[in-house]
């Protein structure tokens, strides 16, 4: 089966300000199997994609793996067949 795990992106406060952890721009999820890797952005209702999302999903496409935004089960389901 496939290797998959979260990309971990959260905010806290320490002190008086916030701090963000993650890499601006990945896709919540990645998976790995038999050398192919495919990452994964989960958006619901209307969210879009933003200009550093698209940046970041062309850069890891341009190394070989294959990025999909989802908006439902199926959409990952038919990536992975």
């Amino acid at each position: 089966g496939w290797y998959v795990y979260r990309h971990g992106a959260a905010a806290m406060k320490v002190a008086d300000r916030f701090v963000r952890t993650g890499t601006p721009g990945m896709p919540d999820i990645g998976a790995v199997k038999g050398g192919s890797t495919i990452y994964i952005e989960i958006k619901a209702g209307k969210d879009r994609i933003s200009p550093v999302q698209i940046g970041t999903f062309l850069s890891l496409e341009s190394h070989g793996a294959t990025v999909i935004v989802a908006r439902s089960v199926q959409d990952v389901e038919e990536l992975c067949r």
